[in-house]
């Protein structure tokens, strides 16, 4: 996994496609039920170096890992925005002078919220068509359940409110 990430990282590809390409090394990666681990020892030490602890929602932990790990540089500029809760890691870009909008783009943060409470969910946006967006997320299932476990690429209409979790924003860090 290292020696993938570090072609991609030193590759020519514009920096949206290295993290898309870095995000997608991570698709399957799964925790040890409960939030209590994962699986895998080098997922698991990129995790902790974010902060994500055990027992922690861990979706904008993997955006974060991600972002650290396709562009080190902006590790510190981006030091203290990410946060367990999906809406807080949001308010925290925009203090921080980001913009979020609601028109996606390759390489943005998805923000979800769940009914207008702090409950949410991220992922990262790796390709846009009309109203649909295509994403690499953490803390997710692949079967469409509520539960998360795994990395995952999901499919989703963005604009569509029918649902109980909606997105509420694209932030543009790239």
């Amino acid at each position: 996994m290292k020696e993938m990430i570090d072609e991609y990282r030193e590759s020519n590809l514009s920096n949206k496609l290295k993290l898309v390409s870095i995000s997608n090394i991570f698709v399957g990666q799964e925790e040890i039920r409960g939030n209590k681990g994962f699986k895998d020892e080098f997922f698991e030490s990129k995790m902790f170096e974010t902060g994500w602890k055990k027992g922690w929602a861990w979706c904008a932990s993997f955006v974060e890992m991600v972002y650290d790990l396709s562009f080190p540089h902006l590790d510190k500029k981006l030091e203290g925005l990410f946060s367990p809760g999906v809406t807080k890691t949001r308010d925290n870009f925009l203090r921080a002078g980001y913009t979020v909008s609601m028109i996606p783009d390759i390489g943005d943060v998805m923000i979800m919220q769940r009914d207008g409470s702090w409950q949410g969910h991220a992922g990262i946006v790796v390709n846009v068509q009309g109203d649909t967006i295509f994403t690499v997320e953490g803390n997710t299932n692949d079967k469409g359940g509520r539960e998360g476990y795994t990395v995952a690429r999901k499919t989703r209409n963005y604009k569509d409110t029918s649902k109980s979790m909606d997105v509420v924003g694209f932030i543009k860090i790239l």
